[in-house]
Formats: structure tokens, C-alpha cells, sequence
């Protein structure tokens, strides 16, 4: 199962290759932060795509390394939000998930079949701690990872909001058109600029 290819829908700083790779290659995302450790198997993604994903994408809860709000996807509310698919084995998925749970790579046992079979399932308590089956794609189950639990709106720090910026970029959007695409969010607010946008 650990070998099962599985595409993980990222939606907030993993929409940045740079960002996205210290979770399987381990790394420091900043100036002061925690490093990562990265995922025992470092293949790079395996695939990529970019593409629309059911729900609508926020800021919420505060994070002590991005100081404000983070990316959660709130999955049932209805509407789309931009996505980068990484193709990737179960095996990497699992470890990039219990590091975004700010556990250590092996931590997390993850169930793959009951994933897809339930749709839903709470892994961790933790931050991303959700586990989503989105739908298939090329035979490979569409994944991501959000909140156990509803979380309040809050806005993202200036720093985070670079890297998900960084990352809309890369999947093709202009700036007017990531600034249209942000200020729809529940919880963004740019700090640099005041709510609203830039």
C-alpha cells in the first residue's frame, strides 16, 4: 500500500514547488523556523497538475511558524478552489501529512482504502489532521489534508501569504487574477495593503 501512487491536492503553500519539496526532501522554510525533516522515500513528484478541487479554500486557526492564519479547504461548502496536484506514493503522503501535523515523518498510519472508502477521516487531532478523497484522477485517487475541525477565520501572516501567492504564479494565474482569487477567501485579509488586496 506504502507504494500506491495517490495525488495530493495542495491548495495553500503547497501550491509552491520550493515549499512543497522540503516536505519530502527536509529543509528549513525560513529565516528562524523549524526545519523539516523530510519523507523517507525523497523521490520528487511523480506527476503535476493543476486544477480546480471541490470547496472553498480560507485562512484560519494561528500558527506559531507562519504567525496568523494558514490554508484550510473547507471541503463540503459549495465552490472550487485552485489546486496543484503532486503525484505521490501513500507511503510519501503519510509523511508529508504528520509533518504538516508537525509530528515526525513515520508518525501517522494512514489507511488509504478507508480514506477513499469513507471520503473523510480523522487522522490526527492536529492542525491537518483530515484526510479528503476529492474524486480519481488517472486511476490514482485525488487526496488532501485540512482541519479535523471547523476552525475561526483568521488572516494569514505576510510572510505565508508570499508563499501562497508565490505559488499561484506557478500555476499560471497573473497578479490581477491572484489578487481577485484571494480576496474571496474567508479570512484574508493583506496585511500589507489592508483587506481587500494589493
Amino acid at each position: 500500500m506504502s507504494d500506491r501512487l495517490v495525488w495530493y491536492a495542495a491548495y495553500g503553500s503547497n501550491l509552491s514547488r520550493d515549499r512543497f519539496l522540503l516536505y519530502l526532501l527536509g529543509g528549513r522554510p525560513g529565516t528562524g523556523q523549524q526545519p523539516h525533516a523530510g519523507a523517507g522515500d525523497r523521490t520528487p513528484p511523480r506527476g503535476e497538475a493543476v486544477v480546480r478541487i471541490p470547496g472553498v479554500m480560507g485562512f484560519a486557526g494561528a500558527s506559531l511558524r507562519w504567525s496568523g492564519g494558514t490554508s484550510v479547504l473547507h471541503h463540503e461548502a459549495p465552490g472550487r478552489s485552485i489546486s496543484r496536484l503532486w503525484l505521490l506514493t501513500a507511503g510519501q503522503l503519510a509523511d508529508v501529512a504528520a509533518q504538516e501535523c508537525g509530528l515526525e515523518p513515520g508518525a501517522l498510519g494512514i489507511d488509504l482504502e478507508e480514506v477513499v472508502g469513507r471520503r473523510s477521516v480523522v487522522v490526527s487531532p492536529r492542525r491537518y489532521g483530515r484526510m479528503v478523497h476529492l474524486g480519481d484522477r488517472a486511476g490514482s485517487p485525488v487526496v488532501t489534508m485540512t482541519s479535523p475541525r471547523p476552525a475561526p477565520p483568521s488572516a494569514p501572516g505576510s510572510a505565508y501569504l508570499d508563499v501562497v501567492r508565490a505559488g499561484l504564479e506557478e500555476c499560471g494565474l497573473g497578479a490581477a487574477e491572484i489578487d481577485a482569487y484571494l480576496v474571496r477567501r474567508p479570512g484574508f485579509v493583506d496585511r500589507g495593503a489592508g483587506e481587500g488586496g494589493r
